[in-house]
Formats: structure tokens, sequence, C-alpha cells
């Protein structure tokens, strides 16, 4: 019984010790007008850990691919670059906001709605995988920056 008791404590647990380090604040997905194909989201990623990660790929069951793009002037022209990798030192941040970094959904798999939750679920170079979910919000609603950011927390989760 006590050796049951221990093992449920263990992985009643273990999602908490095992944490990571990553945490996104304020995650959400502009939603796209119906015929979409394509989504942009949002999120503040911090890497509250002591060691450095790298962040190498990433995906979501609502898309047949996800990226990481920026948004650079070249010359008079807005140009939107993928970013193949994130690297996060520790205790440092990556914005994922309008207007510049940004989550690329592509080949959305059917439109979205609004309050709908989005998985994401990024890959680091260990193969480590950690969980989010973000929710789809109606930007013409009100600014979902400004919402606040503590019950919008998602800590990562091992897989």
């Amino acid at each position: 019984m006590i050796r049951l008791f221990s093992l449920a404590a263990a992985l009643i647990l273990a999602p908490t010790l095992a944490l990571a380090d990553l945490v996104a604040e304020n995650p959400w997905v502009r939603l796209p007008p119906p015929v979409a194909t394509e989504a942009a989201g949002y999120l503040m990623l911090t890497n509250k850990g002591d060691a450095p990660v790298k962040i190498v790929a990433a995906s979501s069951d609502i898309c047949q691919s996800v990226e990481f793009h920026n948004m650079m002037m070249h010359g008079n022209m807005m140009h939107m670059m993928q970013v193949k990798e994130l690297n996060l030192a520790p205790n440092g941040k990556v914005e994922f906001g309008t207007g510049g970094m940004h989550i690329m959904f592509n080949g959305l798999k059917a439109p979205l709605k609004a309050g709908q939750k989005v998985s994401l679920t990024l890959v680091d170079a260990d193969g480590k995988k950690s969980s989010f979910t973000l929710i789809v919000k109606d930007a013409r609603e009100g600014t979902p920056a400004a919402a606040p950011a503590g019950g919008h927390e998602q800590h990562r989760q091992h897989h």
C-alpha cells in the first residue's frame, strides 16, 4: 500500500518536478478568415531553467506544419523570414508578438473558431517535447495582449 501510494505521489508530482523550464505567457492565435490556410500565433516564451534551450521544431494538431517567422524591413519592404531555431539562454525570453516574431500554423486542416483551444508542441535539440495550449481569439474584439497573464500561463509538459 505504501509502495502504491509512493508511486501515485511520484506520478502526480512528476509533471511539477520535471517541469522543464519553458513557460508560455498569454498564448493565443489570431482568428483568421474562414477560407485562410494559415494562422499566426503569439506568446511570450521564457526559459526558467539553469541551462540553455534550443528549440528546433514545432507541430500542432490543427495544421500540416508549424514554423517560426520574423518580420524584417529590407529597404522599404517588410519581409517575413523563417527562423529555423530558437535559442533561449537561462532566464531568456522570446516574444512572439504582432508585427514581429510569430508562430505560423501552415496548412490548416479546418477553419478555426474563436475560443478554440490549439495545441503547440515544441521540440528541443535533445528531442524533449514541450506542449502548450493557445486560445483562438478574434483580435477585432479587443487586444488579447491586454489580458492578464496570470490565468494564461502554461508550463512545459514532458512527453
